[in-house]
């Protein structure tokens, strides 16, 4: 080719318009003769390339890439391929983020300046429990991948994703206008949020069997979770992205933080140290614990406007019940001296529950004044008692019975048979009488009081401390009608502060606006270890029968529960006892009193096993099997007696509570003249009172429990924010702001689980009795025979429920000395009544307690 010819031409413009005439010439455009030149591997044009990317040649191939960027970047479009460039060719070589390019873009990325909701800045003294809500958190995160740090966010998830590569991005090859735009960068992927609804296991086929269902739901069922954790793993690019991304604006921008604030308060929920959680401040991931302790101070104060709020409430229609409980702290000190030392607190916690407007709609507002609660105490000084009223009716019997032979039902169906066939329907569960609505409970707590209601003097100042954080003078506090709801000592100590103080003409002191409820679950505590004290036996003697050596057979502990110090395993024990009495008789109505428990159960046609579940029932546990029984009779013999009684604590139901009242075991008189108070008031507060003795925390059907119980599972959490809060904690700080916020905080170390890509698995801990544990008591049970009447004789254990039904016809035929005890006028009236309401001359009862009493 002649180049001598070419023609002489001064203008830049017009050398690159001749130049363009040349290669068209040789069928080339300029895009693909730029790509040929860096491409070819012929010797001369390697040799006229080589110095681009040396060092000499380095600033004038910049000037190329920064003219081509600089053409694509004209409009959004070209600055979203640029910017989708940059990404593809960084997720290849992972070093390129540390290009020009690369910085230019990050650096211009970045979160808004200035306090939320302008900005991304969150006071820690203005922080609110919808903070820490799933919602908020995931629109902070999805305006952070998206808005804020979208480059950094794409590129670092690109790199995790190692089996997804980045998509490739066509430039075209045409300069003429023809070339296709190619695919676009498509938005970021809809930002993972987990379920605000827990999970339960025992429910896992009914909801991945619904169609309504969320698919997200019906995807991560607790099954997945145990196979290699494939599906935690889904979106762990995306945490580990958006983690990072928020740990860099906060490095760039400190007041870029609500991931820290988040994370510092979880820290301190969670027991983390003060030095590692320093560390963590260093490198971005949480906020000093300084910042952690603002935010729970705010939420705190939070929670105080809360409490005035539910309190002032002139509009409800029923004050909320108050539910109380002592607990103790020791605010130790290592280094003591005459002014500082160890100091143990008496103190009183509880919380506020605002009873469902749904159920007290059903009600004229003005049954619940504390003029018709007054009026209703006035008229029970005249009502008459009969043994009837604290009798079961011939309802609540056939209901028992079904309690029975759904239990016997449960532990067939559990551990011996599986039906065949669906022709006869089985029923583990004992028919509903009337059943509690099945919603999250409005609970507030209350602040932790150094006050102890364990004497009638603590009770006042517990009066005194719960009226400071309502907010009303004790005027407008005693002006309504107050539910005070705890154990029996807290009732006992209110009652004794009543009587010390009536009568009186100041509403403010007489306390006759205080209505004192014996908590479920304390009930269940007391008389469960009443009758499993009476059941326990001789554990010295090794042919007694009692509950103990059902205990040991089992394999479990077999010490002798003396106190209630845990209330769930006692609970357990009896259940287990239960079971095992039920699962002996099974195998000898069904014919294998002999037999050992094989590996798998066997099946059998339903309506066979309906027939068996009510020959058990008719031959060990119905009212005729006992009219069967002779005094002379051995103890072993009466093991199905013995079952029986042990069911009555676990079954749960209301026949339960009707025995329990009459039962004259030894320690429960006082716990009998509390119950009365609830048995005999007036219908509107009994049904409103009644539907809230049980609250179901997670809000789902079947996980209904005493609020007793969940105050005790509060204190436990307070305890343990207390014990594991670091350096610096005081019993202050423990009143002023941890009491007021254990249910947030409780919640916030659950959610770690969901933050970590898993399901929060909220479920009942049932209790389960391995094969071998029962074929051990079945080998004890054939080796004493239990259920032979030529077994050794033993002393026959009483009936209680027969002794205390016997003792009410007894008293009633004696001008019902007692029964009249039983009035609620007795303790709650407050105007001095015309006559007596029982016989001033001290009731005996060593004689009815010595009736019954049990030697070991």
């Amino acid at each position: 080719m002649c180049i001598k010819n070419t023609p002489h031409i001064s203008d830049l413009s017009e050398k690159l318009l001749y130049i363009g005439k040349v290669i068209s010439t040789f069928d080339l455009k300029p895009k693909r003769y730029i790509t040929a030149f860096l491409q070819s591997s012929h010797k001369q044009i390697v040799m006229n390339r080589r110095l681009w990317g040396a060092d000499i040649g380095w600033r004038s191939t910049l000037e190329v890439l920064n003219s081509i960027k600089y053409l694509v970047c004209k409009t959004k479009a070209g600055q979203s391929r640029w910017k989708n460039y940059i990404l593809s060719e960084a997720s290849t070589l992972f070093l390129l983020l540390i290009s020009d390019f690369a910085q230019e873009i990050l650096t211009a990325e970045g979160g808004a300046h200035g306090q939320f909701l302008g900005g991304n800045y969150y006071n820690s003294s203005k922080i609110t429990p919808g903070f820490f809500n799933d919602k908020p958190k995931s629109d902070r995160v999805a305006k952070l991948v998206n808005e804020d740090m979208p480059f950094l966010y794409n590129l670092l998830k690109s790199k995790l994703q190692r089996n997804q590569t980045a998509e490739k991005v066509n430039f075209g090859d045409s300069d003429s206008g023809d070339e296709s735009d190619g695919p676009t960068r498509k938005s970021a992927p809809p930002i993972p949020v987990r379920e605000a609804t827990p999970m339960d296991p025992s429910a896992t086929d009914d909801i991945l069997n619904d169609d309504n269902t969320n698919n997200s739901i019906k995807k991560t069922p607790q099954a997945k979770e145990w196979e290699g954790e494939i599906y935690d793993r889904a979106d762990r690019s995306h945490v580990i992205s958006a983690t990072i991304c928020a740990m860099v604006v906060f490095g760039t921008n400190r007041r870029d933080n609500a991931l820290q604030i988040q994370n510092a308060v979880v820290l301190l929920a969670c027991g983390v140290t003060e030095r590692v959680n320093t560390f963590l401040n260093y490198i971005g991931l949480s906020s000093s614990r300084r910042t952690a302790h603002r935010a729970i101070q705010a939420l705190g104060k939070l929670a105080e406007k809360k409490i005035l709020r539910i309190m002032l409430d002139d509009t409800a229609v029923l004050a909320p019940i108050i539910c109380i409980d002592n607990i103790d702290f020791e605010e130790s000190v290592h280094d003591k001296s005459v002014e500082k030392t160890s100091q143990m607190f008496h103190g009183t916690w509880g919380y506020l529950h605002v009873v469902d407007w749904q159920l007290l709609k059903q009600f004229d507002p003005s049954d619940f004044s504390l003029e018709k609660y007054h009026q209703s105490i006035l008229d029970s000084a005249t009502m008459p008692l009969k043994p009837s009223f604290f009798l079961p009716t011939q309802k609540t019997s056939y209901h028992f019975e079904a309690v029975i032979k759904s239990q016997i039902t449960q532990v067939l169906l559990k551990y011996i048979a599986t039906a065949s066939d669906t022709m006869v329907e089985l029923h583990q569960n004992p028919p509903s009488i009337d059943p509690i609505a099945v919603k999250k409970p409005n609970i507030t707590m209350l602040k932790l009081m150094v006050a102890s209601d364990n004497s009638a003097q603590g009770m006042g100042e517990v009066f005194e401390g719960i009226i400071r954080q309502t907010g009303l003078t004790a005027t407008e506090f005693y002006s309504k009608l107050r539910v005070f709801e705890g154990d029996l000592g807290t009732c006992m100590n209110l009652e004794s502060l009543r009587m010390q103080q009536k009568p009186s003409g100041h509403i403010e002191n007489s306390l006759s606006s205080i209505f004192t409820l014996l908590g479920a679950s304390h009930i269940l505590w007391n008389v469960a270890q009443a009758v499993y004290l009476m059941h326990y036996g001789n554990y010295s003697d090794s042919n007694d029968l009692g509950a103990w050596q059902t205990l040991s057979a089992l394999g479990l502990s077999a010490e002798r529960p003396t106190t209630k110090k845990d209330f769930s395993l006692m609970m357990t024990h009896l259940t287990k006892c239960h079971e095992a009495s039920i699962l002996y008789c099974l195998l000898t109505v069904m014919g294998y009193p002999k037999a050992l428990l094989p590996k798998d159960r066997v099946s059998m046609p339903s309506q066979k096993l309906k027939e068996i579940v009510n020959d058990c029932y008719s031959q060990f546990f119905s009212p005729e099997a006992f009219d069967a029984l002779d005094d002379e009779e051995s103890d072993s013999s009466d093991k199905g007696s013995d079952a029986i009684d042990d069911s009555d604590c676990g079954s749960g139901s209301s026949e339960h509570s009707e025995k329990a009242k009459d039962s004259p075991v030894p320690g429960l008189k006082n716990l009998l003249l509390r119950l009365r108070d609830f048995a005999l008031i007036v219908e509107w507060l009994a049904t409103a009172l009644k539907h809230s003795l049980l609250v179901c925390p997670s809000g789902r059907g079947n996980h209904f429990v005493g609020k007793g119980f969940y105050l005790e599972n509060q204190n436990y959490w307070l305890k343990y924010f207390f014990n594991h809060n670091g350096i610096g904690t005081k019993i202050d700080r423990l009143k002023e702001v941890f009491s007021l916020n254990i249910p947030i905080l409780h919640e916030l170390v659950q959610g770690l689980r969901a933050d970590a890509g898993k399901n929060i698995i909220l479920q009942s801990h049932k209790h389960d009795i391995s094969n071998q544990s029962l074929n051990n008591f079945l080998q004890m049970a054939h080796q004493h025979d239990i259920l032979s009447n030529l077994t050794m004789q033993k002393k026959k254990t009483t009936d209680i429920y027969d002794a205390g039904r016997e003792a009410l016809k007894e008293d009633f035929r004696k001008d019902s000395r007692k029964l009249n005890r039983m009035r609620p006028s007795t303790i709650l009236l407050y105007h001095t009544p015309t006559g007596p309401l029982e016989d001033e001359a001290p009731i005996d009862e060593s004689a009815l307690e010595n009736k019954c009493e049990m030697g070991d």
